[in-house]
């Protein structure tokens, strides 16, 4: 697309490969869902370059191979996904032993239910049955604790109306 500014270029290429990945459910359906049964899957784009399209500082894009740190990172399902003119989205995620997810943004609010493991935040450890709101475009990384750490993540929009902004700028802190 000839003088598309790169940014939307990076975030339509990015929602895309969410609503290809994720789907959506019935807007208008009865749906039933356990976050507590089965396993959430690696998230995978394929034929997606994460070194183009995630919103990263540019230091990182410079100096992370954004690819390699994206495998084996992520592992979501989608329970709820519905668009239209009350979208919702609810995802089961998880997280293995210690992985570490740095610095971001959400241009969405979202709630966040632990099911089994933790994760901290800082210092603050978030254990099973408990949970955390953060607000939209409010700064925050989490690492899974030593069990790793199932979770639901619920917010006011579909899977790919979403925009995850990466802030850390410190190489180190994307391990």
């Amino acid at each position: 697309m000839t003088g598309e500014d790169p940014a939307a270029r990076q975030e339509n290429a990015h929602a895309e490969a969410q609503r290809k990945y994720f789907g959506e459910t019935q807007p208008n359906k009865l749906t039933f869902f356990s976050p507590m049964e089965g396993s959430a899957p690696e998230v995978v784009f394929p034929g997606v370059d994460h070194q183009e399209i995630m919103q990263v500082p540019e230091e990182i894009r410079e100096n992370v191979d954004l690819n390699k740190w994206y495998q084996k990172r992520f592992y979501a399902r989608p329970l709820v996904n519905v668009g239209g003119d009350e979208p919702m989205s609810v995802i089961h995620v998880e997280y293995g032993p210690g992985a570490h997810i740095p610095a971001h943004t959400h241009d969405a609010p979202q709630v966040i239910i632990l099911l089994r493991g933790s994760v901290f935040q800082g210092k603050r450890e978030i254990t099973a049955g408990n949970g955390y709101y953060t607000p939209a475009n409010v700064r925050y990384a989490v690492t899974a604790g030593p069990e790793g750490a199932s979770m639901v993540e619920v917010r006011r929009c579909t899977l790919h109306d979403y925009d995850t902004t990466w802030v850390e700028s410190n190489p180190a802190r994307w391990t």
